[in-house]
């Protein structure tokens, strides 16, 4: 029997498929005890293609490969049902919860397999994949498929031995999650059944991957990185620094104590330093020797920026090269869409691994196989979130279960880097912190040494038109080399930068200034250059950047004065962390100011952030003494996060207006759905979660499409994929490479592309901009396609 066919007419035997995605998910499984379960789930996952109608349907695409015939419709026969089918058979009645359990978890692995997790109770009270597995259906009780199974898969002895095994790490499982305070056992078991998920989906892929690409590689024989060869690396770079001043001597500090934390246990741990405090590469030591002391599988660094990815994926491949070494933060393929979507997705086995905030969220909550895919690599690895503070308000308690489970089932280790640390151990749902949690304990010296900067209030009523905006940073800059101005959307940062070009215009000559734009409707090595050119000229030239708040966290630049947009302190502290990053100056003034006609409204934390800002920055104005007269002091930073966190509370479980509920209780205990269900079942399913309502409703940002700009190599990556006989090999490594130079664009900005003729379709449902549609000032232009920033 027959599992694929590949274009060049090779076929790959179904108990060959079978048995090596057998070995994947038991190993994948394994890392969280669920070796054996996984084992079962591999050898039932594809048993439906031993059905006469499957087979038929692979001697078809066989003779199309060949040009004999028409292409089947793909996806026309089912095969992922029928062994989900006899599994919930054989268990449903069973008076015995954990195996009913593990029954269902199984059933909804095999029938889900090419597909999504389904809701096993909705919030209207149905049950989508109870009624898919007890339909009546000839397909899905094919005579052949039974046989294959009883006979030439697994005996029924055999399969009651992985079955019991099976239970039993399930039982190990609640036994672990159930005594643990404040650790969430109904919303932990949707975590596991998505891991469990993932390693079933990425070995499936995997496999089908290998054998397309003609590779071989052995599930016993996976390699950890060399993290001893990459310490020394580091070690040699931090070698060359010099302790000549006071921020490299306090550097050096943070650095070592970040070295001597890496023998601590896997846990979950705080980097609490101030801006310019050298976190990047301190948290780099702390990582790779902490993976190196406690043999953990792979470091991954979460990013909330593109910017501050670009720029530390920079710094890290200059230090310890390309070999290893990921850079994804952006999904160019769209969901279950091309030829070769399920082989190309981006499944997280490097060992070094750099992404954002965004796709680390994505990969646990959204919907279908891509982000789920890579899950289980995240179990005993070390996650560095950096810049803490930027995860977005409604997100955080999905965060904390998150971290919850992989720290404590899952032996990752995860430490959390910022200036302005979040109080989420103080949440209703809280982050459980390991003990003696702060990496670097002496905040006060530490903040008191890295001062180099004084906030100045400089709102006014009404806030700055454009033009007065732009008018007051010439002032403020007028005996100075260049400034930073940051704002919180990119319409007022296009505005300002129109004005400022008017005005600078006006200047002598000898006094005028280059002006950089920065945003995301730039691609990310479009910023990188930018950055990179006034990095080059600060110092030696007169320049002005305008950015959005892209630039205010982790981009190691420095300029001599930093105006900001009301918004948040957190974010305040951030962009004036750009100011006399390195002590070059004695002090220098940064100032806040507030914008004419903002539209916050969908900036909703920003939002939320300006005004806790405002309420401090007005109780210094009535009181000089009050926060020791510093909003940028930690007693400020800690009053803002207490009222922040103390009114936004009820933000923190994602709510669902449409739904009157919130995705972390749809993924917990689901009242919703269980209300609605009220007895309608003698045997209700244990899984109560709703997958894919979650999955449907769940965003980091507004739902956008990522699409390739014409910039630099993005054209000759949109050149190559646009031909027809690139291998799949080949493709792979172009899309590894084309995230770099895509940009994220929204529905109606693409419907309208659509309507102009703006967008080029290449293979795979990737898409390109047009010429025309991107320019080396702006990166896409807003112009034609409307302004996201509404």
């Amino acid at each position: 029997m027959i599992a694929r066919v590949t274009k060049d007419g090779r076929e790959q035997s179904l108990i060959q498929h079978t048995h090596a995605v057998a070995d994947w998910a038991e190993l994948f499984g394994a890392k969280v005890g669920f070796g054996r379960f996984m084992r079962l789930a591999g050898l039932l996952h594809d048993a439906g293609k031993a059905s006469a109608a499957f087979q038929n349907y692979m001697r078809q695409v066989s003779l199309a490969f060949a040009g004999l015939g028409p292409m089947p419709e793909r996806g026309s026969v089912t095969h992922s049902t029928q062994a989900a089918k006899v599994i919930f058979e054989k268990h449903r009645a069973n008076t015995i919860t954990l195996e009913r359990m593990s029954a269902e978890i199984l059933a909804m692995l095999l029938a889900s397999h090419h597909g999504h997790l389904p809701d096993s109770v909705s919030p209207d009270g149905a049950t989508p994949l109870r009624d898919r597995l007890i339909r009546d259906i000839p397909a899905l009780s094919d005579q052949r498929v039974i046989t294959y199974l009883n006979n030439e898969l697994l005996t029924e002895s055999e399969y009651g031995l992985l079955f019991a095994d099976a239970c039993q790490e399930a039982l190990a499982f609640i036994t672990k999650v159930k005594p643990q305070k404040d650790l969430d056992l109904y919303f932990s078991l949707h975590l596991l059944v998505k891991h469990l998920f993932s390693c079933l989906i990425d070995a499936d892929r995997f496999d089908a991957y290998c054998f397309e690409a003609k590779l071989d590689p052995q599930p016993r024989d996976v390699i950890s990185p060399d993290w001893g060869a990459f310490a020394r690396k580091l070690e040699n770079r931090l070698a060359e620094f010099t302790n000549d001043s006071v921020v490299n001597k306090l550097r050096a500090h943070v650095s070592n104590i970040c070295l001597s934390a890496a023998q601590n246990p896997p846990g979950v741990y705080r980097l609490n330093v101030p801006t310019g405090g050298g976190k990047t590469l301190a948290s780099l030591r702390f990582a790779l020797n902490h993976a190196r002391a406690n043999q953990m599988s792979r470091v991954i660094y979460i990013i909330p920026y593109l910017s501050i990815l670009e720029q530390t994926v920079q710094t890290v491949r200059e230090i310890l090269g390309d070999e290893g070494l990921l850079e994804h933060h952006s999904n160019l393929l769209p969901e279950e869409k091309g030829e070769d979507y399920s082989l190309l997705a981006e499944r997280w086995d490097s060992g070094l691994i750099f992404t954002t905030m965004t796709r680390f969220l994505e990969s646990v909550f959204s919907g279908g196989t891509r982000g789920l895919r890579k899950m289980h690599h995240l179990a005993g690895a070390v996650l560095i979130f950096d810049e803490i503070q930027s995860l977005p308000l409604n997100c955080v308690h999905l965060f904390n279960g998150t971290i919850n489970y992989l720290s404590r089932i899952c032996g990752a280790t995860v430490l959390l880097c910022t200036a302005t640390q979040p109080l989420l151990d103080h949440a209703q749902r809280p982050l459980l912190l390991s003990e003696n949690a702060d990496i670097a304990p002496d905040l006060t010296g530490l903040f008191r040494g890295f001062r180099r900067v004084r906030l100045l209030d400089a709102r006014i009523p009404g806030g700055y038109t454009p033009s007065a905006l732009a008018a007051f940073t010439l002032e403020k800059l007028a005996g100075l080399s260049n400034g930073l101005v940051v704002l919180n959307t990119r319409k007022d940062v296009r505005r300002l930068f129109h004005a400022l070009k008017k005005m600078n215009a006006t200047l002598p000559r000898e006094n005028r200034f280059r002006l950089y734009h920065l945003s995301t409707s730039m691609c990310p090595a479009h910023r990188l250059a930018i950055l990179n050119e006034v990095k080059r000229l600060l110092g030696k030239e007169r320049l002005i950047c305008v950015s959005t708040q892209l630039i205010e966290a982790g981009v190691d630049i420095s300029f001599e004065c930093v105006i900001r947009a009301l918004t948040g302190l957190d974010s305040v502290i951030q962009a004036f962390g750009r100011c006399n990053r390195n002590g070059e100056y004695s002090q220098r003034d940064c100032y806040v100011v507030n914008v004419a006609d903002e539209n916050l409204a969908m900036l909703p934390d920003i939002q939320r952030g300006a005004e806790q800002s405002r309420q401090i920055l007005d109780e210094i104005k009535r009181e000089p003494s009050a926060y020791d007269g510093n909003a940028l002091s930690l007693a400020a930073i800690r009053r803002y996060y207490e009222m922040y966190f103390y009114k936004s509370g009820d933000k923190m479980d994602f709510g669902i207006k449409m739904l009157k509920t919130t995705l972390y209780d749809l993924l917990s205990v689901n009242r919703l759905g269980i209300a609605a269900r009220g007895s309608a079942d003698h045997v209700p399913p244990v899984l109560s979660h709703s997958f894919a309502t979650a999955g449907e409703n769940f965003y980091v940002i507004a739902k956008n499409i990522a699409v390739l700009a014409p910039y630099d190599k993005g054209k000759e990556i949109i050149t190559e994929l646009s031909g027809d006989d690139i291998d799949i090999k080949r493709k792979r490594e172009l899309l590894k490479t084309a995230g770099r130079y895509s940009v994220n664009l929204f529905d109606y900005q693409i419907r309208k592309l659509e309507k102009e003729g703006g967008l080029i379709p290449l293979a795979d449902g990737i898409r390109a901009l047009s010429d025309g549609y991107y320019d080396s000032e702006f990166g896409f232009h807003t112009d034609k396609c409307g302004d996201p920033e509404k």
